[in-house]
């Protein structure tokens, strides 16, 4: 359960939304007006434009009065459970936002139905009066589409059968028990982590990163490029998809694994049968060493395969204008960019 903690009051209009900013008195020595208690103007303050009447959490807009009395609800600043008490009070009556499995969902109350929708997207309401006084005054304009996402039954075979010249060399040779100590995968998987990096483009030098992560350090904790170099450091050792159960995968690499692998003439195929061991085995800690069986090594590389080829191993189902969708398979349609990958993006 969350709770209220700011102290904000709703808002149903846009004079009103001006009224209240009128009525605030900035707080000593600042131009801030606190929306909510004045104690947590840090937290929560409203901000008059030219056009528009900013409601902020966190120094950002999470919604936006217009003078036609349309709003605005933008994504919140940071995603926390804890925060849904504090941000339901911003939205006009009969209308709330919850949580659903690390989702912010903005729900809707009209005619004693609930409609629910993400808050992952701007989203615009214009006025439409009801009778109903337990009914929102409001509709959501251009209403998202949004999509179940379900598994083709053996999509991935096909894929899965091309890396059978890999899998009867593995049996040829010592399939995948190792009685290589941790330390010596280790070292060795990290050599395999530069190159893996290289061949997509990304920094490759250890030394490079870890200086990298010194001048991270260095920034002022409210940098905006803060978070966002963290992310970076922390996932150029966790290539392609962050280990066994990761769940955020880089296109670029897995695609490079995955041609390592379905390699017909075995350039990289001592590489990937390290690698996999490390990033798809249990590490024992009784012996110090990694293991791994073949359901582990397929399971690893499914997941690899449904991320990659993720529009034929899964069909999108519409979801009911006013549901919203499961969270299973999302994470397959979801990419991790690294901030030197963006400009070449928009390139």
């Amino acid at each position: 359960m969350s709770y209220n903690t700011v102290g904000v009051v709703p808002i149903n209009s846009y004079n009103e939304a001006v009224a209240r900013y009128e009525g605030i008195r900035p707080i000593r020595g600042k131009t801030v007006r606190p929306l909510g208690e004045r104690r947590y103007h840090h937290r929560s303050d409203i901000v008059l434009g030219e056009d528009r009447v900013f409601l902020n959490y966190y120094h950002q807009a999470f919604v936006e009065w217009r003078p036609d009395n349309t709003f605005v609800v933008n994504p919140p600043k940071y995603c926390s459970a804890y925060m849904v008490g504090d941000l339901s009070p911003y939205l006009p009556f009969n209308m709330e936002v919850s949580w659903d499995s690390g989702r912010y969902v903005l729900s809707i109350r009209v005619d004693g139905k609930r409609s629910k929708y993400f808050i992952d997207q701007p989203l615009t309401f214009r006025p439409k009066p009801n009778e109903d006084r337990y009914s929102a005054q409001f509709e959501l304009v251009d209403k998202p589409v949004s999509y179940h996402k379900r598994l083709r039954p053996r999509a991935a075979d096909k894929y899965i059968a091309k890396f059978q010249p890999f899998f009867d060399w593995c049996d040829l040779v010592q399939d995948f028990d190792n009685k290589d100590t941790a330390t010596d995968l280790t070292v060795e998987t990290m050599d395999i982590m530069s190159t893996l990096r290289r061949e997509c483009g990304l920094e490759p030098d250890k030394k490079v990163w870890d200086a990298y992560y010194t001048n991270i350090s260095l920034l002022p904790t409210d940098d905006p490029r803060k978070d966002t170099r963290y992310a970076d450091w922390r996932m150029h050792d966790s290539l392609p998809c962050g280990g066994r159960w990761g769940t955020k995968f880089h296109t670029p690499s897995a695609k490079v694994f995955l041609d390592w692998i379905a390699d017909p003439d075995g350039t990289h195929w001592v590489k990937a049968r390290t690698f996999i061991i490390t990033q798809a085995g249990k590490y024992n800690w009784k012996v110090s060493t990694y293991t791994v069986d073949k359901k582990q090594v397929i399971e690893y590389l499914q997941r690899l395969v449904l991320h990659v080829h993720r529009d034929e191993c899964f069909r999108l189902v519409p979801v009911k204008d006013g549901d919203i969708p499961t969270k299973r398979n999302n994470e397959y349609f979801e990419s991790f960019t690294f901030s030197s990958e963006i400009p070449l993006l928009k390139g």
